[in-house]
């Protein structure tokens, strides 16, 4: 047998038994994750994208054969699965893994979201390998829930935030709704407050909250994807726009975008009777064109959302209504709680503040 041959042969069967070494301590790293979730007693649903993050974290495949000449391209991330990522280039998708060289923007955050620019090799059959994560403009991001000291990024690269929330069915969660408000202005991303399935809606109570957020200066728009009220003045919004939507499980989200724009064609799913709870029909962040000019990332549902890296004494700051009267306060570095000559305790005294919304900075505030 000729020498390059054999040398060859030599080398594919090298390169088979790295990927299978790889296969097997990704194997390992899902297993210390479900141990891991089961040790808490978390639900398996809602801590699966973290368990997909954690296999991405700590295995990279190193074996992945990039050609010798081949040009770097540019590309964006629109679907993250665990083990590899889907990168479009001009039209085109390419299965992109990731190797111990490619240069990230954090080691302590999630190594790559949808959403991300980078710079790829491509390789035969529509494949490459990432060589570079190019630096986030903004992101949506909470603390891990597997790694409370690593940062998981939700998307990265959005223009917006479309925040959905359901009137019934679940039923809102207006510090769920606040915390993830938090993280949007932590990146300055501006955010549209979406009140989804008003049909179901039988008293005024979700106009009053509605009316909280609209008093402390956000965008608050009522949708229903059933009987279309609503989805005009949404549609004017996403347009020309990168959205990413996000909310809990079963308020909608898959469905609006569905009749927004009926050729994405999303899976939806219905929202479980005995608990009041939505189960994870989208199981994975996929970014997707809409209409002609605009962008859409649908996430999977949340149930819990820990900050990542807010200082007690800067959350005062990410409360829009507290930030307009903070000048009016005696003290520069008042937090809004016992401190004499405080305008926002004055404010919430006249009734020119919402109790809800105070009660839900002082509880963040001791969580974090």
């Amino acid at each position: 047998m000729p020498r390059q041959i054999r040398t060859k042969k030599r080398r594919q069967r090298q390169l088979r038994q790295e990927l299978d070494k790889n296969d097997v301590r990704r194997e390992a790293a899902r297993s210390r994750a479900l141990r891991e979730v089961e040790r808490q007693g978390e639900d398996l649903e809602e801590i699966a994208d973290d368990i997909a993050e954690e296999m991405h974290r700590t295995v990279k495949d190193q074996a992945t054969p990039v050609p010798v000449k081949s040009a770097t391209l540019e590309g964006r991330v629109v679907e993250y699965r665990g083990r590899t990522v889907r990168v479009r280039h001009r039209g085109e998708d390419y299965s992109c893994r990731l190797r111990s060289t490619t240069i990230i923007p954090s080691s302590d955050s999630t190594p790559v979201a949808v959403g991300d620019l980078v710079k790829f090799v491509p390789a035969a059959q529509n494949e490459g390998v990432i060589r570079e994560i190019l630096p986030r403009n903004s992101r949506l991001s909470r603390a891990s829930r597997i790694h409370h000291e690593i940062e998981q990024v939700l998307v990265a690269n959005v223009d917006q935030l479309l925040l959905v929330a359901s009137v019934r069915e679940p039923h809102p969660k207006p510090e769920f709704i606040d915390r993830v408000l938090i993280a949007a202005a932590c990146q300055s991303l501006p955010a549209i407050i979406c009140f989804n399935k008003i049909d179901l809606e039988q008293d005024d109570s979700i106009n009053a909250l509605a009316a909280i957020y609209q008093q402390a200066g956000y965008q608050v728009i009522k949708t229903s994807a059933n009987s279309g009220n609503g989805l005009a003045e949404l549609d004017a919004l996403l347009r020309g726009k990168l959205t990413v939507a996000a909310g809990q499980s079963g308020v909608g989200k898959s469905s609006l975008a569905n009749a927004l724009d009926c050729s994405l064609d999303l899976k939806v799913g219905r929202v479980i009777s005995s608990s009041h709870k939505g189960r994870h029909t989208t199981t994975r962040s996929i970014l997707l064109p809409y209409r002609d000019d605009g962008f859409l990332i649908d996430t999977p549902g949340l149930r819990l959302f820990e900050l990542w890296q807010i200082q007690p004494d800067d959350l005062r700051d990410y409360f829009p209504e507290f930030r307009r009267l903070a000048p009016d306060c005696h003290f520069n570095s008042c937090q809004h709680r016992s401190e004499p000559g405080c305008a926002v305790k004055a404010a919430l005294e006249q009734g020119e503040l919402s109790e809800q919304r105070y009660r839900s900075y002082l509880h963040i505030c001791d969580t974090l």
